[in-house]
Order: structure tokens, then C-alpha cells, then sequence
């Protein structure tokens, strides 16, 4: 393809039509990307040539005329590379996926513009081999600019840091991967090359060691009941005072603007103001004193940044700090009394609210950057969501919005967040060196969260990482919980955590929150911690024990009116009685049967003990049924499995693990909850009435349909199957086979 056609179908990809730069469109690039917009790819080719290979690419100020025809040939072949990513199956992780616009811009800006500087070097090199004399006014053939010259010798002798080095050498093997498809003939080799003699032994190559990547880790259970104690706390008592004393300094604000107060005006104007604020927490009563210490900056963001630059907002005074050089002490008490202390909590409140978010969604820095101010939704049944856009795993350049469920506290964090980044945007900071603008004067932008300094520029993923890192200082805790410092990615770690220990089910639910496209990723998820997999397996089981006991005691309480415990257990023969005796527990399928004689055997065996039979009576019964834990799961809402590892099933036609998706009604280990029998008498009532329908349309195949879901429902509760055996549509279905 030559440079007119690359040039048009990089413009309808909608990359400019500038050959030597690669442009993207900002709103492909997810919130808070570091990512760059417009790469001028010829200026890092000759930056790289002159800083990294330092080759002498020009004179006085004019690159040579022979380079530049070097660097021509590398930026079309960086052009014909990144439009093959963009359109092509080039991805390392499946190899079906085109590379998302953003990671083309990172790859323009770093790794394929090494790679083609490097292919320059080696053309340079070329060059002097020949002797063309190049740079002395004659005008060689120049040799190709061929990314296939780029070895990994070359690769590993630039002075780059070793996360660099990889990403350009993942970008050789991209090149070679897509080479072996058919789609790149200009590859550098990649392994042993098939032409070169090799010896059949040598000296031994000692491996290197993979390079070790740390995954995150969730936050320990002390750490997080202690920062979300006190999160909440914070957000509950001291955010609506926060928020309060923000606003009255808004006329402050434009009074200093407009009589163009200098700044200790300004600093005695507002220590006035809080020194008439009451504080008051949730219930109406006064904070008289904080229930735990607060370490708050006491200069501004344009003053140097050191570890003792603090001020602790203890229980009733501040805390003897070091501060300064001199390492003074500061004594002050509760309320805060300069604007410095305020904009501090401000700050500390932003952390809480960052905090409370992330733990509720679980959602990826790139995510909770996308959610805006007013982005709080409400479902008809009341449930609160707030939206936002994902962009991993989804095929669109500008992402996909998505929703998710939040609690209360988080409903009020967001609402909060929302007016603390309006009130602080509206305050210019407090600083000698630039004027105080207007409150008025502020335009309104929709982010949601803000960084230092500059108030109104919206946040990045690093800012974030600060601020929780802050927060945590601001708390007086630990740095580093659990040997890693605590980032967004560990809150969504630790929701995973907390789930998988609470419910069952967790690992389809953290799939549908967390938006994962397989369970096999969610797994990963809740496994990574080595010794979380034990934790689960008790959980799960205790929580199986428990979901049984609350069903056998209610065999036991409402199975009391039944007939006399030796009618129930008066059998011969292995199978328990399945007669159309009505039992007022209300359970329904083929195993409530067996579990009726299995209660009755125990209440016998303690009766003839002289023991009485309580609830740890039905707890000792409900971990031999569940075989201490391992059976009684949930197939759907109101249908239990009561099937074990050594028996056989229909689910699945053989002994293991039973198969929900399969579970069929005439299964001998299914169980039914009493509640679903009004939803099967409905079930059957429809039945019959499209199979009348459907006999009165002639069309049998489907009449038959309906008639298999009668006499499928039919069995499941055997008072519903008196019932119905009255009617003489249901005799007929059924025929005298079923009597």
C-alpha cells in the first residue's frame, strides 16, 4: 500500500491525514488516561536516533537530507503498522482482537517509535558499510528502512529501564505473531533462526527468571473494619459541616476578589467565620471532640512537601508534631480554626467518599473516573445505581455505560462528593504568588473528582492513588496493610473477598458486578490470595449446614401435627412412601419424603435415648444430610439439591458433582420450598389452557408441549397433584398410567 492509500484509510479510521503524526480522537481515550493524542511520530524517531542510539542525525539545525530519507521510510512503515493493528487480529492475549485506540497512541509514543529509530541506526549503519559517503552531498540509493533488522541484542544495549525494554520487545513479538498469519512480511525473527547450523550440544544457557508481577492483594479484615468505621463516621458527622462552612466562604471569596484583599485579610476573614461555626453531628448534638486523631497538611499545595508538615486533629487538642526544620511542637484544639485546617478536612472527606466508592462498585480506576456529578439513578423497586462507562473487555473505542447497585452510604457519598467538588472549584487557593478569581466567575465541568492545586482540573488515575494513600496517612494508619500500599484495584479486590466469604454464589454475582466476561477471570479474582480457597471452602460449607437447618426445622415444627411418628417410619422396603399423604411443612419434591423419615428416625433415636430434641438435635442431623457441608446447593431460588458426590443423578447421568442446568422434577434428591407451590398451580392452570388452545387450533406438536408441562409440574407438590387429578383434562394427559 503506498503513502496516498495509507494516508486515506488512516484518515477513515479516523486518525488524521497527517502521515507523521498519529492522532486520536480525545473521546476515545478513557477518563484520566496518560495516553497522548497527537504522537508526532517523526520527532520521536529523531529524538530516540539523537538521545538513546546517539547518532549524529543533523547539522547545525537542519536534520541531514539522507537521514531524512531514512526517517521518512520509518514513519511510513510505523504508519502501515499501526493501521494493521487498528484493523487487524493482532492481540498477544488472544490473537482475535484488534489493539484499542488508546494503547495505538502509547505504542506510536513509545515501543514503535524505538523500534523504528533502532531500524534507522541499523540503516545508517548499512550505509557506512557500503561507503556511500553519505553526508558528503552525493545522493546514494538508500537502503529500506526494515523493522526485521531490529534484534533483541539491539533492544537490550538502549539505556532504557527494563518495563521499556519489554514493552518494545512484546512489540517485536506482535510483529512476528503477525508475520505467521500472513498479515506482516517486514518482522523481525523471533526464536531460532531455521538457517543457521546449529551444534547439537553446547554450553548450558542458565534461564533467566520470568519477571515476577505482584497481583493485588485485598485490604486485611482489621484494616478495613477500622477505615470503613471511620469513613463512615466522617462522611455521616463531619461531610454536612464540611459542606456548610465551604459555602459561607463563598461570599468571602468574591468579596476578597472584588476588594482585592491581600491574602492575611483573607487568612483573618475566614478564621473568623469558623470561629463562630457549631459543629454539629448526625444526631444534633455539638462535636465537642473527634473520636479519633486526624493528621491534617498545614501548608498550602505550593509549599515544600515534607513527612513532619502536619498537624494531628486529636480528641480534644492536636497532637505534639514535629513541624518544620527546627522541629517545633503546635498545640491547637478541635474546631479548625484557619482555612488551611478546613480545606485539609475537605480533603480528608474526598478520601472518604473515594474510599466508600470503591468498595460499593468495585470498579476500575478507569471506571469510577468516567462517574460524573448527578450520575445517581433509581430503579422502580427503589434501588440506587449510579452510571458510569467500562472500557476493558469491551469492543468500543468510547466504552459502554454501565450500572451499578450501591447502598445507602455510598448514595450519600456521591451526593456529597458532588457538592464538595462544586463548592471547592468555586475557592481559588490561598497563594501569594496568584490572584484570587472569582466564585462567580467559575465554569461548570462535570467531574466528579478533583486534585490538588488546581481544584477545578478533574482527576487522573494517579491522583487517585494519591489520595487514598493520603487519606490513609490522614487516618493515622498503616501504610503498607498487608505488605502492599493501598490503591483503588485492592478495594475491588477486597469487595471480591468479602462476597466470596458471604454468599455462596459469589462467584457469578462478582461476575455480573464486576462486568467480567467469563467466570474463569471472577474465579482468579477471589483465588489470588493463597489462603483465601480455605476460607471460602468453610464459609460455603458452614453456609450449607445453615441453609439445612433452617429447612429441617421446619420439618420439625410444622411436621408435628402429622400422624404418629410410627406411622411415618412403618415401612418395609428401601424407597420411603410416596402416597398423596398432604403435609402441612409445605415442602414439595421426591426428597421431601426421604427427609420426613430421616427427621422422624432422629426424633425416634433421641426419644429412646431420653434426650431432648432441640436445636442441636436438627444442627447434628443437617451436617449428616449435607455430609458436613458438601451437599444441599441451591439449583435456583426455591429448588434445593440434596444429591451427594457418591451418587447418581439424572443431572448429569453418573456420580459427582451435579449439574443445576439439568435438574429435572423427578429427581429423587430434589427438594422444593413451600412457597413455590403457588407459582406451580399457576404454572399448571396455564398449561392447560394453551393446550386447549392449541387442540382447538389443531396444531398437536404444540399441544403436546403444553401437555409435557402438566404432567412435569404435576408430581412436585403432591397436594397440587390431588388437586388437579379432579380435573378431567389432567385424566386425560395423563391417562391411567399416572394413577
Amino acid at each position: 500500500m503506498g503513502q496516498l492509500e495509507l494516508q486515506h484509510v488512516k484518515y477513515l479510521l479516523g486518525h488524521g491525514d497527517d502521515w507523521t503524526t498519529w492522532m486520536t480522537p480525545r473521546e476515545w481515550f478513557p477518563v484520566g488516561s496518560r495516553s497522548h493524542w497527537n504522537v508526532r511520530i517523526e520527532e520521536r524517531v529523531l529524538a530516540n536516533l539523537r538521545v538513546h542510539l546517539k547518532q549524529p542525525v543533523s547539522r547545525g539545525s537542519d536534520v541531514e537530507p539522507v537521514i531524512q530519507g531514512l526517517v521518512d521510510s520509518a514513519v511510513l512503515n510505523c504508519n502501515r503498522y499501526l493501521v494493521l493493528c487498528r484493523i487487524a487480529p493482532v492481540s498477544l492475549r488472544n490473537g482475535r482482537d484488534s489493539l484499542d485506540p488508546s494503547v495505538l497512541a502509547m505504542m506510536a509514543h513509545q515501543s514503535v517509535a524505538f523500534i523504528a529509530a533502532i531500524a534507522v541506526a541499523n540503516a545508517m549503519v548499512a550505509l557506512d558499510e557500503v561507503d556511500t559517503g553519505f553526508g558528503e552531498g552525493k545522493n546514494p540509493s538508500l537502503p529500506l528502512v526494515r523493522f526485521a533488522s531490529v534484534s533483541r541484542e539491539n533492544v537490550d544495549a538502549l539505556p532504557l529501564s527494563n518495563s521499556v525494554k519489554l514493552n518494545i520487545k512484546n512489540e517485536l513479538k506482535r510483529m512476528h505473531a503477525a508475520s505467521d498469519r500472513g498479515l506482516w512480511t517486514d518482522a523481525p525473527l523471533w526464536g531460532v533462526d531455521p538457517k543457521i547450523l546449529t551444534r547439537v550440544s553446547g554450553d548450558f544457557d542458565t534461564p533467566t527468571s520470568a519477571a515476577h508481577c505482584e497481583p493485588h492483594l485485598p485490604l486485611p479484615d482489621a484494616y478495613v473494619e477500622e477505615i470503613g468505621t471511620k469513613s463512615h463516621w466522617i462522611i455521616e458527622n463531619l461531610g454536612p459541616n464540611i459542606l456548610r462552612v465551604l459555602s459561607n466562604f463563598q461570599n468571602l471569596w468574591q468579596e476578597a476578589h472584588e476588594s482585592k484583599d491581600d491574602i492575611r485579610t483573607v487568612s483573618d476573614r475566614c478564621a473568623a467565620i469558623l470561629k463562630n461555626e457549631v459543629w454539629i453531628d448526625a444526631t444534633g448534638q455539638v462535636i465537642e471532640k473527634l473520636p479519633f486523631p486526624l493528621k491534617l497538611s498545614q501548608r498550602g499545595s505550593h509549599s515544600k512537601k515534607t513527612s513532619n508538615d502536619e498537624t494531628a486533629i486529636s480528641r480534644g487538642e492536636i497532637d505534639a508534631d514535629v513541624s518544620g526544620p527546627e522541629h517545633s511542637t503546635r498545640t491547637e484544639a478541635w474546631p479548625p480554626r484557619r482555612a488551611a485546617q478546613l480545606f485539609g478536612l475537605a480533603k480528608v472527606l474526598q478520601g472518604a467518599h473515594l474510599f466508600v466508592a470503591g468498595l460499593s462498585t468495585g470498579s476500575r480506576n478507569g471506571e469510577i473516573l468516567t462517574i460524573e456529578r448527578g450520575a445517581i439513578r433509581n430503579a422502580p423497586d427503589g434501588t440506587a445505581f449510579v452510571n458510569g462507562r467500562t472500557y476493558k473487555l469491551v469492543r468500543r473505542h468510547n466504552g459502554e455505560w454501565r450500572d451499578w447497585p450501591i447502598p445507602d452510604l455510598a448514595v450519600r457519598a456521591f451526593v456529597q462528593q458532588a457538592k464538595l467538588i462544586a463548592l471547592m472549584e468555586r475557592l481559588s487557593p490561598i497563594n501569594p504568588a496568584k490572584p484570587m478569581w472569582s466564585p462567580a466567575e467559575t465554569t461548570y465541568r462535570s467531574n466528579l473528582w478533583f486534585g490538588s492545586g488546581n481544584r477545578g482540573r478533574p482527576a487522573t488515575s494517579t491522583i487517585l492513588a494519591e489520595l487514598l494513600r493520603h487519606y490513609s496517612r490522614s487516618l493515622g494508619l498503616e501504610q503498607q496493610p498487608g505488605g502492599q500500599a493501598i490503591r483503588l484495584h485492592r478495594l475491588r479486590k477486597t469487595l471480591a473477598r468479602l462476597v466470596a466469604l458471604a454468599i455462596v454464589q459469589a462467584p457469578k454475582l462478582l461476575q455480573d458486578v464486576f462486568g467480567h466476561k467469563n467466570i474463569e477471570m471472577t474465579l482468579y479474582y477471589i483465588l489470588t490470595d493463597k489462603a483465601l480457597s480455605a476460607e471460602i471452602d468453610e464459609i460455603v460449607r458452614e453456609l450449607r449446614i445453615i441453609r439445612c437447618s433452617d429447612d429441617l426445622t421446619k420439618f420439625v415444627t410444622e411436621g408435628e401435627t402429622q400422624s404418629s411418628l410410627g406411622d411415618l417410619i412403618s415401612f418395609e422396603g428401601p424407597n420411603p412412601p410416596t402416597a398423596h399423604r398432604l403435609h402441612s411443612d409445605g415442602f414439595g419434591g421426591p426428597a421431601a419424603a426421604s427427609i420426613r423419615r430421616a427427621v422422624a428416625e432422629q426424633r425416634q433415636t433421641a426419644h429412646r435415648r431420653s434426650e431432648d430434641w432441640g436445636a442441636e438435635s436438627i444442627r447434628d442431623l443437617a451436617e449428616i444430610l449435607t455430609l458436613g457441608g458438601t451437599t444441599w446447593n441451591l439449583v435456583r431460588p426455591g429448588v434445593m439439591c440434596t444429591k451427594s458426590l457418591n451418587q447418581f443423578g439424572p443431572c448429569n447421568r453418573k456420580r459427582g458433582h451435579p449439574d443445576p442446568s439439568s435438574c429435572q422434577t423427578s429427581c429423587d434428591h430434589r427438594l422444593e420450598q413451600a412457597w413455590l407451590r403457588e407459582e406451580v398451580d399457576d404454572c399448571i392452570s396455564q398449561a392447560l389452557e394453551h393446550w386447549e388452545f392449541e387442540i382447538a387450533s389443531q396444531q398437536e406438536l404444540v399441544a403436546e408441549f403444553w401437555a409435557g408441562q402438566v404432567r412435569m409440574h404435576l408430581g412436585r407438590f403432591p397436594d397440587l397433584e390431588k388437586k388437579w387429578r379432579l380435573d378431567p383434562r389432567v385424566e386425560l394427559l395423563v391417562g391411567s398410567a399416572g394413577q
